[in-house]
């Protein structure tokens, strides 16, 4: 027989075709079975023709491992030359997401199956990064051959011949570095790059419909699963995240299209990846919510029909609560059907209807089964009670109090469909006393959509209030960090239909006596330790390292917090070993007071310094900071301040320190954190930051306020005193406002920092900014009614005026803190206080400054009726002005002594004054002068009869005190004009116009209630 190479006939079966091959490149059989992962005789079957139709799999390994062609009839050579490259001309491109793809311009890019095609594709999905030999090989074989290491480099040789023609390495996009090989692609290379990219893109568009367009292109980008045709890597965390930010980016994709009023642009992108992820049931809840607003309510109830199907079949399970409660709501009709307007809803959401408050669920829970089924059995034995469900979960600080609250309350949310409430009262070592009842109750109302002027100023009128609002309905209530259970009784609802869950380091034993229930929690047994730290980091993790998991339980002291930190720790670096955590937790030395034991293994504060350690030096420098801030929370630009930033640099810092859980933003734009992690970053300040840093993040803090409340105030009042400031420390953001409304609305959200900033400066000795911020609040604290608060600031304006020797500064604030006063009622202080302002003008000599004096002590007298003793204080008030040619002091001075004969039954001195003071006003352009004389004039017309003139001069008062917005004011010139109606004989135009004034009063505290409540009584 021949055996010469040259004269046989041509192999045409796979058999034969291999063995030419494997011979040609050298290798035995064994060789070949090593390299392709098979048995000898699984080769030996194959070539011999015994096995005539050998596995699809078999066949492209043993192809990858020879560098044999098979979608070709041609024979193989007769030795094994390097491959050609395939496809066109043109840049590369690597598709993963779908089935992977390379295409070379316009052409796909052949790269074989098998071996190639998976480290391809797990190179791809780090491209620019090494990825070590070990882990391809591991990838590759369960059982490595003693080959493994060649087989992959005769791999990364074809592809890179298969991605650029080049068998040079250093000519590739493929090379070998020391920590292994790397494919080197540009983001415009790479369809999950320019995905990500364009992501990112949309969440920082200008506008919704940009974002959409944006997101739209981004999700164009997927063909199906990431890596589909590698099932290597079909459960590789890398291709997991991949499906995850498909899911994110198209859940955002979707909201947008609801709130832009174009949901059905939505469904093409939602339908399908509800089918990819079966079981995934926020994302088959934002569907059904997407269906709804597209008018498919028929195809969402159908929709969760099939979800609940599924999940029984495959999972032995129901829906969970949010595809449940969402189902509810859908039969129920409460979700809107259509897509509004997009030009309704280009700039703002509306408030929804119902409160739904609740912070995220705890996705970790674990344990607590026993404190579960008793909650439940506590709300089952309410629903047969006359009284509203109060139940107290008390404990050590982080032994889960919230955790199990919010979790349970995520249970039975679906029970009490008029909404959930969530306040944290802010019980802690540094606000020993937490946040008021006041305080609390105001939020409670507002989150309830009472305007914030309807709310009382009294703590029981507020409480009445409270329970009224709640009176018919059935809500869950849940005050966190509760401190006493004085600060809590007010915020109790009388309804039998309300739950509310209190959580708190006290026990709140008289509570508990007056019917509440108490649910008091002990650290975690070994055991709910053990299954706590499964559920964050998997069973294989703790099992292989017990004695290092037993040792970290022990050194957290069993506390939920700290062995839910150390988790994320670990999870965040799953490289790290057990050991290593447990190390860093017993080396710490210090801990923070709020949390000591007596322990050194249960302090906290090693927890906080892991999360505190890992940010970035920008995000770490603003978290020490945190702590200067006078809090209660702050805004991007107070943050920027703060850290001496641009605000738009500022937001990514911001952005990291709430994904490391160090901030939350409770509110949009709003950021806090709470009282632990202040002071941990306290600490660091002090430990890092010098004093001369710590005091310039201070005063740029101070000096965003003190101008930004300047310029606010300007906008209030147009017409107010202007008084220097200091020149703003480099780094200092200024707040800009447009207009007047949008002043007030900056001055109600930063209403606490304002008063906590006139305080915190105060403690650090900077009563250049004391008394000065308080200056700036007057107009805005007057006319909103906020007269404790008011006089509580002028009060640390008039210590500082005096601590700094500044007499212009006393007297200003002195004047203010009387005027505090006087809206108080309380007349025989307010004198007091102005006798030494008084006094201090005359020793000065400072005419005006004793004019506007004079004025004030006229009001204190007239608001106590004592109208002559006013009436002279004005006109000493107006010699003075008129000596020193004051005009807009003559103004004050004619309209008060005006106002002043009018209620002495003067009328005719009355009106020839307010006249006066009225054309100086207008001469001048003073709106609120203007409005004072109107009113002043419209009294003293109606008592001389000319009733016709009075109303119409009163509403004109009426009207400007409203576009200044000055609750005071309004409320006293209704009174007035109630007057006005009935003297002209308008009854029914009187009661209705004293009704209303005496709302508005009541909500003041206003001292007219009593008379205008006597004259309704007169009426019958």
């Amino acid at each position: 027989m021949d055996h010469g190479g040259s004269s046989r006939s041509t192999p045409s079966s796979f058999g034969d075709r291999l063995r030419v091959q494997r011979r040609a490149a050298g290798l035995s059989q064994r060789d070949l079975a090593n390299r392709a992962g098979l048995s000898v005789a699984t080769i030996r079957d194959i070539e011999q023709g015994r096995t005539t139709r050998p596995h699809g799999r078999s066949i492209r390994m043993l192809a990858d491992a020879v560098g044999m062609r098979i979608d070709s009839e041609a024979p193989a050579p007769a030795r094994v030359p390097p491959a050609q490259p395939t496809g066109g001309r043109g840049p590369l491109r690597v598709s993963l997401l779908g089935p992977l793809t390379v295409y070379r311009g316009d052409l796909e890019a052949r790269i074989g199956y098998g071996k190639s095609r998976t480290i391809l594709g797990r190179m791809a999905l780090e491209a620019g990064r090494p990825v070590a030999v070990s882990e391809l090989v591991s990838l590759l074989w369960d059982v490595p051959p003693p080959s493994a290491a060649g087989v992959v480099q005769a791999c990364v040789s074809r592809l890179r011949s298969a991605l650029g023609g080049h068998h040079r390495e250093r000519d590739s996009v493929l090379r070998r570095t020391l920590a292994g090989y790397r494919l080197d692609l540009s983001d415009d290379q790479l369809d999950v790059a320019v995905f990500r990219q364009r992501v990112a893109d949309a969440r920082h568009a200008a506008a919704p419909q940009q974002a959409m367009e944006l997101l739209e292109k981004a999700l164009g980008q997927w063909r199906g699963r990431p890596l589909a045709d590698i099932p290597q890597l079909e459960v590789h965390p890398a291709v997991t995240a991949l499906a995850e930010e498909r899911i994110a980016a198209t859940m955002l994709h979707a909201e947008l299209a609801e709130f832009t009023g174009s949901p059905q642009r939505a469904l093409v992108w939602l339908r399908p990846l509800t089918s990819q992820h079966p079981l995934y049931e926020p994302l088959h809840a934002r569907l059904m919510t997407t269906l709804v607003a597209s008018g498919l309510q028929a195809d969402a109830l159908e929709h969760f029909n099939r979800i609940r199907a599924r999940l029984a079949d495959e999972l032995g399970i129901d829906p969970g609560s949010e595809l449940i409660d969402l189902y509810r709501r859908i039969l129920r009709q409460e979700l809107p059907v259509g897509a509004p307007p997009s030009s309704a809803r280009s700039d703002t959401v509306p408030a929804p209807s119902v409160s739904a408050q609740l912070p995220a669920d705890i996705p970790s829970f674990t344990g607590r089964r026993a404190k579960l089924r008793e909650l439940d059995r506590l709300l089952e034995a309410g629903d047969r009670s006359s009284a509203p469900v109060v139940v107290t979960i008390s404990g050590t600080a982080g032994v889960g109090k919230t955790a199990l609250a919010l979790h349970w309350a995520h249970r039975v949310r679906e029970r009490f469909p008029d909404g959930q409430l969530y306040l944290d009262l802010r019980g802690s070592m540094e606000e020993p006393d937490g946040m008021s009842p006041g305080q609390a109750i105001e939020l409670i109302l507002r989150s309830l959509h009472v305007p914030r002027e309807r709310i009382p100023h009294t703590l029981a009128a507020q409480t009445m209030l409270l329970r009224s609002q709640m009176a018919d309905r059935r809500m869950l209530i849940m005050l966190d960090n509760a401190v006493s259970a004085d600060q809590v009784r007010p915020l109790l609802p009388g309804s039998p239909a309300c739950l509310v869950l209190i959580t708190s380091s006290q026990l709140l034993t008289s509570l508990v006596a007056e019917g509440a229930h108490a649910v008091q929690l002990r650290l975690l047994s070994t055991a709910e330790s053990r299954d706590l730290l499964i559920h964050r980091l998997g069973e294989q993790r703790i099992a292989a390292e017990r004695e290092s998991v037993d040792d970290l339980i022990t050194y957290c002291a069993h506390l939920p917090l700290a062995l839910s930190v150390a988790a994320a720790r670990a999870a965040t670096q799953p490289d790290l070993p057990l050991a290593a955590v447990t190390t860093q937790l017993l080396a710490a030395e210090e801990r923070l007071d709020a949390l000591a034991t007596g322990d050194a293994r249960t302090d906290v504060r090693t927890v906080f310094s892991w999360s505190y350690r890992a940010l970035a030096p920008e995000g770490a420098r603003l978290f020490r900071y945190l702590a200067t801030h006078p809090g209660p929370d702050a805004s991007i630009n107070a943050l920027a301040s703060l850290a001496g930033w641009p605000a738009g640099y500022l937001r990514s810092i911001v952005n990291d320190l709430v994904r490391a859980n160090l901030l939350t933003e409770q509110v949009p734009g709003r950021y806090s954190c709470h009282a632990l992690l202040l002071l941990y970053a306290q600490e660091q300040a002090h430990a890092v930051d010098d004093h001369t840093t710590r005091s310039a993040a201070l005063l740029r803090v101070f000096g965003h306020y003190l101008h930004t409340a300047q310029a606010a105030a300007l906008l209030i009042n147009p017409t107010r005193q202007q008084i220097s400031l200091p020149v703003p420390v480099a780094g200092t953001v200024v707040t800009d406002m447009a207009d007047g409304n949008a002043a007030f609305a900056w001055m109600t959200a930063e209403h606490s920092v304002l008063l906590n900033t006139v305080r915190r400066a105060a403690e650090t000795g900077h009563d250049e900014y004391v008394w000065r911020l308080a200056w700036m609040l007057a107009d805005y604290l007057d006319r909103r009614g906020h007269w404790r608060d008011w006089m509580a600031v002028q009060t640390a304006a008039v210590a500082a005026a005096r601590r700094l020797g500044d007499p212009d500064a006393e007297g200003r604030s002195g004047q203010m803190l009387a005027r505090a006063r006087t809206r108080l009622g309380d007349f025989a202080g307010a004198r007091q206080d102005l006798a030494g302002v008084l006094a201090l003008y005359q020793a000065r000599g400072d005419t005006i400054g004793l004019a506007y004096t004079h004025i004030e002590l006229g009001g204190t007298w007239s608001r106590a009726n004592r109208h002559r003793q006013a009436l002279g204080h004005a006109l000493r008030a107006l010699g003075l002005f008129q000596a020193d040619g004051h005009a807009m002091g003559e103004a004050d001075a004619l309209n008060a002594a005006g106002w002043c004969h009018a209620q002495l039954g003067e009328h005719a001195d009355a009106v020839v004054m307010c006249e006066q003071a009225l054309d100086i006003y207008q001469r001048l352009g003073h709106p609120n002068g203007i409005a004072g004389a109107w009113d002043s004039l419209g009294c003293a017309q109606s008592r001389l009869g000319l009733h016709d003139v009075a109303v119409a001069s009163l509403r004109r008062a009426l009207e400007l005190w409203q576009e200044a917005g000055n609750r005071f004011e309004i409320a006293a010139t209704l009174a007035n004009l109630g007057d006005a109606h009935h003297a002209a004989g308008h009854v029914e135009a009187a009661r209705a116009t004293w009704t209303t004034a005496l709302a508005k009063l009541r909500d003041l505290g206003h001292p007219d209630v009593e008379r205008v409540a006597r004259s309704l009584r007169m009426l019958g």
